[in-house]
C-alpha cells in the first residue's frame, strides 16, 4: 500500500489464492486492496482464451517439426487443465528434452510422457483443477509455492 500511495497510480495485485492471507487484518488495507474490486482468476483459461494462448505458444517452438495444432491442443489441455503456467512449463521442458535427446519432432505422445514423468509434483494440483475443487487448488498451490522456496 505504501508503494501505491507514493506512485499514485492504480496497482494490480496478482498472486495465488493464498495471497489473500497476506493482507493485514485492518479495514484500511482491505479497502485499498479492493478499490477496483477483487477478481480472482480461475486456475483454468476459458476455452476461447485457451485456443488463442495455444496459437501463440506454438510460435515459440524450437524443433524442426511440431505436432499439429489439434494434437497439441488436446494433450496440453489434458496435462495442464488449461492452466497457462503449467502448460508453458510442460511445453518448454518437452522441447528441451527433445533437443537434448536428438529428436527432430515434438509429438503429443512425447509431451504426455514428459508431463507424466517430470511433473508428478503437480499431479494433485492438476487433479484439483480438473475436479473444480477450489479448496484443494488453494491447498496444493500453497504447497507447491512452499516447495519452490525450498529448492
Amino acid at each position: 500500500m505504501t508503494f501505491a500511495n507514493r506512485i499514485r497510480v492504480p496497482s494490480l495485485h496478482v498472486g495465488l489464492p493464498t495471497a489473500m492471507e497476506l493482507y493485514p487484518d485492518n479495514m484500511h488495507s482491505k479497502r485499498r486492496a479492493t478499490d477496483s474490486g477483487i477478481r480472482l482468476l480461475p486456475p483454468q483459461m476459458a476455452d476461447r482464451e485457451w485456443k488463442l494462448y495455444i496459437r501463440e505458444l506454438v510460435r515459440y517452438q524450437w524443433l524442426e517439426e511440431l505436432a499439429t495444432f489439434e494434437e497439441l491442443d488436446v494433450i496440453l489441455r489434458e496435462k495442464s487443465q488449461r492452466n497457462p503456467a503449467v502448460c508453458s512449463r510442460i511445453f518448454e521442458l518437452a522441447q528441451t528434452i527433445a533437443i537434448e535427446t536428438g529428436k527432430r519432432r515434438l509429438t503429443a505422445d512425447f509431451i504426455a510422457k514428459v508431463a507424466d514423468t517430470r511433473f508428478t509434483m503437480l499431479r494433485p494440483l492438476i487433479e484439483a483443477i480438473k475436479a473444480n475443487n477450489a479448496e484443494m487448488v488453494a491447498k496444493h498451490s500453497a504447497a507447491l509455492k512452499a516447495a519452490e522456496g525450498e529448492v
